[in-house]
């Protein structure tokens, strides 16, 4: 793959997981071709993935109770690596432990 740039230029708020996050509407195809590689590879192990489309995010903030009505200045991010990446609930809220990097090409 090579690296690619996404922009998050919309806040939404997410209900069911009561997320106040940036997304885009419109993204670079090497992303949709790296989650559909992804998820053929998971479901290979036998894991099963969500249904529901995928949607690139940035969380901002967690328990959000409501949406906010303000502007956001777009965030352009250079994409040139994924990883896996651990989400463990401490006391002090969560912390984020990277297991694995993968570098594009480029």
């Amino acid at each position: 793959m090579q690296p690619f740039k996404l922009q998050f230029n919309q806040l939404d708020f997410w209900q069911k997981p009561k997320i106040l996050c940036l997304t885009t509407q419109r993204y670079d195809a090497q992303l949709t071709i790296l989650v559909e590689a992804l998820n053929q590879l998971v479901e290979q192990c036998g894991i099963h993935t969500e249904e529901r489309p995928y949607k690139p995010h940035i969380t901002l903030v967690r328990k959000a109770q409501k949406p906010v009505d303000i502007n956001v200045l777009p965030i352009a991010w250079q994409v040139n690596s994924f990883c896996l990446i651990e989400s463990c609930s401490t006391p002090n809220g969560v912390v984020y432990q990277v297991l694995q990097r993968w570098n594009f090409e480029g």
